[in-house]
């Protein structure tokens, strides 16, 4: 079994698969709507920030965290903008979960001590 034919083979199930279409769907909606667009970059933006804080062990600020539900608060205000939300969750989800079961082998090899 050639791993790189199966690689190409999961690639086109990835593209027919119902996360991407969808994650497809909401990305060209989006497109049309430039000031959703800045709305959710803005909310990615602060959430990495979060994100940031709390692997650093660090609490962060009240305003940070303010602003990131006020603008989570728009986002979920604005269907298609939450369907873009929702769709990139999946699309993640999915991508973890593929990763999960790719890296398995390798956990199992080095588990074992064999490498």
């Amino acid at each position: 079994m050639n791993p790189y034919d199966k690689a190409h083979e999961l690639a086109r199930a990835l593209k027919a698969s119902d996360e991407l279409a969808a994650l497809a769907e909401s990305r060209q909606m989006l497109g049309q709507d430039p000031e959703g667009a800045r709305l959710l970059n803005a909310f990615r933006e602060k959430q990495m920030e979060l994100s940031a804080f709390r692997m650093q062990g660090t609490e962060p600020g009240t305003d940070l965290k303010e602003e990131v539900q006020r603008l989570a608060s728009e986002i979920e205000a604005r269907p298609h903008l939450r369907r873009c939300v929702e769709a990139e969750n999946r699309a993640g989800q999915l991508m973890a979960d593929i990763n999960r079961i790719i890296a398995g082998p390798f956990e199992e090899l080095y588990r074992s001590g064999q490498g």
